[in-house]
């Protein structure tokens, strides 16, 4: 089988987007309209709610996250939440933070993690990870 075979019979690939949906000019309702335009909503799955909530139900430690974005104002909780999801990306895999300029919290996070700070600041244990 060519690579291209063997690629398209490994597990599925798909993206999860969870959002509680109460911010102010929230617009990640409407992704799920624009995958449906993109022919592509079979490979996306909206769950509306907490991204805390999500860690018991569509998160396995027999799939791996390649790339996680965090796009909500947990601010202090990016320590925890990173703590918990930590394990499910594969080693390589990004996880990647938005607001880390207007969320003074998501800030913090961000200058402990370059700043190669211990488990106890960022929640990933030293030397498992690089800022880019």
């Amino acid at each position: 089988a060519s690579r291209l075979e063997e690629w398209d019979t490994g597990p599925a690939s798909s993206l999860l987007c969870i959002d509680n949906c109460e911010h102010q000019k929230e617009t990640a309702s409407g992704a799920v309209g624009v995958a449906r335009t993109l022919g592509l909503e079979s490979y996306l799955e909206f769950l509306r709610g907490d991204a805390f909530d999500a860690l018991d139900t569509h998160f396995s430690e027999t799939e791996s996250i390649d790339l996680l974005w965090c796009d909500f104002g947990v601010g202090s909780r990016m320590k925890d939440y990173a703590a918990s999801v930590w394990k499910y990306i594969r080693p390589g895999g990004f996880l990647c933070c938005h607001s880390t300029l207007t969320n003074r919290r998501t800030r913090e996070w961000l200058e402990s993690i370059r700043q190669q700070a211990d488990e106890e600041y960022t929640g990933i244990p030293a030397g498992e990870y690089v800022e880019v």
